[in-house]
């Protein structure tokens, strides 16, 4: 086994370690983006009931809206929508 590192351990040495591909294609590694205020002008909002999707929307820097608070109030929220919605276009 002795034998075996002192014959390779030269040739492992002259071995060059290669960048990244994304260096050869002069990209950083983690590019940065504006973010949705910023390119698009608009102040980003979150109303959802599940509590994953409102915490998601906060770690990407959504406001979270209050609502409906279960699934229940959310479907009579919207059907109540709904007919506002037929009421007013009936006008």
């Amino acid at each position: 086994m002795k034998d075996f590192y002192s014959l390779a351990l030269p040739f492992a040495r002259e071995e060059k370690v290669r960048p990244p591909f994304s260096h050869a294609r002069h990209r950083p590694s983690n590019p940065t983006f504006p973010s949705f205020e910023e390119r698009y002008l608009l102040k980003p909002a979150c109303l959802a009931v599940y509590p994953m999707y409102k915490g998601l929307a906060q770690l990407v820097g959504m406001a979270k809206l209050e609502g409906p608070q279960t699934i229940a109030a959310h479907s009579s929220a919207t059907r109540r929508i709904r007919e506002l919605r037929l009421f007013l276009h009936s006008l």
